[in-house]
């Protein structure tokens, strides 16, 4: 396995990690769980965006989203 190979198996496993450590907070916070929950608890996607686009001041929330956080 090359270096690049094993980098690559770090981050999706940091990132799987995160995403259940997200699925869990919300799942004891709210007793269900929302996408929006995963990608803000992933650090994807921060609070405050998902708050304007709320208010409307974002057209599409997936604009924001962070894809290598």
């Amino acid at each position: 396995m090359n270096a690049a190979h094993g980098a690559h198996r770090d981050r999706r496993e940091e990132l799987r990690n995160r995403v259940v450590a997200a699925a869990a907070a919300a799942l004891a916070r709210n007793q269900y769980v929302t996408p929006i929950d995963i990608l803000t608890g992933a650090r994807m996607l921060l609070p405050v965006q998902v708050q304007q686009w709320r208010k409307g001041r974002i057209d599409f929330l997936e604009q924001m989203i962070q894809g290598s956080p």
